[in-house]
């Protein structure tokens, strides 16, 4: 089963997919008009007819008729697009919210995975700085009590950062999505979709998915979503905005499968080794930081991936999720 996006906008609250039909309600709407078009000429002509005393009260009447018909139609079809529009207008200023909250969220995401990464270095440090006072302190080379008092002072310091650190660590925690649920992976992939096609990287872009089935497992949903707009949106830059891009989901055995498709360039042996790397881009105004949710997924789930070449010519970001979550550590391949 295949599906195209083009030109789908972001659904609202818990839709998930619109209820407009533009064919449908196109082809309703020009035939009642034309009914109600017909009727009228052949209606209004045949009393003008029999009402007129002579041509040109028979050429007064037409006018009026005709002057009736434009104010008429004019004024139900401002009242029908007023709307319309006005309806329109309301799910563009929740798109540009929704939009908006899923930037901020990023930004969170990012710095708490960023701080994170800081504490739990410092950590280490803090590890090493608090064995070796220790060891200062059994030692017998240090037998004059100001120096005790000074290494003392120093596992003191260390238990106060220590603390601190961990403070922090629990604050940033707070803005990193850990929580799985079930759900149906393709609907998610559907829905993200639909969210990226409306970005200016992807809007030109041939955005296909393909799957074979539903697939229900449990996982972080907000943090799947968030790595796969950022294939999507790293699929769309290496093709210059203009390219194909194909999404894959399969299940396999006790795995799923995930894979990312693009008609680009591919990727670099050097780059795929450091693809994941805080801060690493090749991009001129890059900062390196857009695959840190794709990272922090694969660490949630113990997921592996791998870049190979894809049959679009580009590369394929494959993606193995073990369905019981009991797999392998993170592991690029």
């Amino acid at each position: 089963m295949t599906f195209s996006f083009r030109n789908n906008g972001f659904m609202t609250e818990i839709d998930h997919q619109s209820s407009i039909k533009p064919l449908a309600y196109s082809l309703a709407f020009v035939l009642v008009y034309i009914i109600f078009s017909s009727m009228y000429i052949w209606l209004s002509g045949k009393l003008a007819t029999q009402t007129a005393l002579d041509i040109i009260h028979l050429q007064n009447i037409e006018l009026i008729k005709g002057l009736g018909f434009v104010f008429v139609t004019g004024a139900g079809s401002f009242i029908f697009l007023f709307f319309n529009f006005r309806r329109i207008k309301k799910k563009d200023d929740t798109i540009i919210k929704q939009n908006k909250m899923t930037a901020d969220a990023e930004r969170l995401t990012t710095a708490a995975i960023l701080s994170s990464s800081v504490v739990h270095d410092i950590n280490n440090l803090l590890s090493i700085i608090s064995g070796n006072a220790q060891m200062l302190n059994l030692s017998e080379t240090v037998t004059n009590e100001e120096d005790k008092k000074s290494v003392n002072s120093i596992l003191k310091s260390a238990e106060i950062l220590n603390t601190l650190t961990n403070t922090l660590l629990k604050a940033s925690k707070g803005h990193v999505p850990d929580v799985k649920t079930f759900a149906d992976l393709n609907s998610v992939i559907l829905e993200t979709a639909e969210f990226a096609r409306k970005h200016r990287k992807v809007k030109h872009c041939s955005l296909n998915y393909e799957t074979n089935g539903d697939i229900t497992l449990e996982f972080n949903t907000i943090l799947f979503s968030r790595a796969l707009m950022n294939l999507i949106l790293n699929a769309a830059e290496a093709t210059d905005g203009g390219g194909e891009i194909i999404i894959k989901s399969i299940k396999e055995d006790a795995n799923v499968i995930l894979e990312v498709h693009d008609s680009g360039p591919g990727v670099a042996d050097k780059v795929k080794e450091k693809i994941l790397d805080p801060f690493y881009t090749t991009k001129e105004n890059g900062n390196g930081l857009g695959l840190l949710s794709l990272k922090m997924f694969l660490n949630q789930h113990k997921g592996t991936m791998e870049i190979k070449k894809s049959e679009l010519g580009g590369a394929c970001f494959h993606l193995i999720l073990p369905d019981q979550l009991n797999g392998p550590a993170i592991k690029i391949l």
